[in-house]
């Protein structure tokens, strides 16, 4: 069982991350309005096709952000009904030093590399490639 200091420490890295990504989100967003306000002129093809692609790729890093933001909160949440460090696939406890390294993880070892190698079969096409 993990002790209550090693759970406090725990939330207040989940809270600090939390709002990092929050003000991150929100400093893209005005940036955004800042720039479509800004470039309400002419713009050429190359001007476009680039703000076109910047804008593609922040909507990639503000999905993965969203889904970071999602497992936070679900770490949170996990903390308060006392069920964080447990592993979701055994129960088994997690190790202090997994939670070190990822406080979002919700499987041991073990069981990530059992569901990783899950999906990498689940995933393989034989004669994929063959047909190249």
């Amino acid at each position: 069982m993990l002790s209550d200091e090693f759970l406090k420490e725990m939330e207040g890295k989940l809270l600090e991350r939390r709002a990092a990504l929050v003000k991150r989100q929100l400093n893209a967003q005005n940036e955004l309005i800042e720039i479509q306000a800004s470039d309400a002129g002419i713009r050429d093809s190359l001007d476009t096709t680039g703000l076109e692609q910047e804008s593609a790729q922040a909507m990639i890093m503000r999905e993965r952000e969203r889904k970071e933001l999602l497992e936070i909160d679900e770490a949170l949440r996990r903390i308060e009904q006392g069920e964080y460090g447990v592993c979701e696939a055994t129960g088994e406890p997690l190790s202090e030093k997994r939670l070190r390294v990822n406080p979002l993880a919700r499987l041991t070892v073990e069981a990530q590399e059992d569901l990783e190698r899950e999906e990498k079969r689940r995933n393989f096409r034989p004669g994929l490639l063959d047909d190249m």
